[in-house]
């Protein structure tokens, strides 16, 4: 069993992975002292990154408290993955199914990479139980921003204020429609169209 020695993790359970120019102060970061490593081949990587999956048993119970973190404690089933490009960390419940990933800092991954180069490659027996989420190309920030404004603009339609939707509206689009009309298509248009001309109606509801 090969062992990688010393990174920094950020667990999430979001469906994306976060890259690391995505983390933020207030995450619980995990510094790891040793954890195994599998060399895998790109297809087996591009199902990990695109699908939530499972192990069995039988293979997890090889890695099982395997993964030393700085404390002395232990993750009780967790290990490293990479096709020489990319080097994701996979967390997995008892029953084998991928809890949390994490992605690795940037100098930290291509050290791995490296490390990895003499590994053989290995075969991961897993099945897909689902495709994650399409892949949005937002930044963290934009899709709390996002949240922020479809939770504001549902608020301010289901209590009636019609002249704040109006403004926010009237400040990007000059098309004369009808207020339920506004609503819709802003809705519509910030959870499937997002970009960056929304920060401006963000900023002034923060300012409100």
């Amino acid at each position: 069993m090969n062992y990688i020695y010393d990174l920094v993790l950020n667990f999430s359970e979001n469906e994306r992975i976060l890259e690391f120019y995505e983390w933020m102060k207030e995450d619980v970061l995990s510094t790891i002292a040793k954890i195994p490593i599998i060399r895998i081949n790109r297809f087996q990587m591009n199902d990990i990154l695109n699908n939530k999956i499972s192990v069995t048993k039988t293979f997890l119970k090889k890695y099982e408290n395997k993964t030393l973190l700085d404390d002395g404690s232990l993750l009780k089933y967790s290990f490293l993955v990479t096709d020489l490009s990319k080097v994701i960390a996979l967390e997995f419940s008892s029953n084998g199914e991928v809890i949390r990933r994490s992605s690795l800092l940037l100098d930290e991954e291509e050290a791995v990479i490296e490390e990895s180069l003499d590994y053989q490659e290995e075969e991961l027996n897993y099945k897909i139980i689902r495709n994650y989420l399409k892949f949005d190309f937002l930044t963290r920030d934009e899709r709390k921003i996002r949240s922020s404004l479809i939770n504001e603009l549902n608020y301010l339609y289901k209590n009636k204020k019609y002249d704040e939707i109006n403004y926010l509206y009237e400040e990007l689009y000059n098309e004369k429609i009808n207020i339920h009309d506004k609503y819709k298509f802003l809705i519509d248009d910030i959870s499937n169209n997002y970009s960056s001309k929304y920060n401006k109606i963000y900023d002034i509801i923060k300012m409100t």
